[in-house]
């Protein structure tokens, strides 16, 4: 699994800035707890390609589906506006 790009912190908090980051965090974490898509669709009530199509960052996928997937799976996701980020 060394070769799963680690973008969660210990928290398992994603930063997320496109859907390429939200899959992979997805992705992620569902490994880290030796969860099969299969298992997981199966939990989801969704097809295992429908999760495979979530963790490769396809466009058209319900946004509604990613936030149940991430909140199953432990994720936690915050929102922080960018214009907190100030630069003179």
């Amino acid at each position: 699994m060394s070769n799963i790009p680690d973008i969660l912190g210990r928290d398992m908090t994603a930063f997320i800035k496109d859907t390429h980051d939200l899959a992979t965090a997805i992705r992620t974490r569902r490994k880290r707890l030796k969860m099969t898509q299969a298992y997981l669709a199966s939990m989801m009530g969704v097809s295992r390609q429908l999760i495979g199509e979530l963790e490769k960052g396809m466009p058209g996928v319900n946004v509604g589906l990613a936030l149940d997937v991430c909140r199953e799976l432990g994720l936690k996701l915050g929102y922080e506006d960018a214009s907190d980020d100030q630069t003179a």
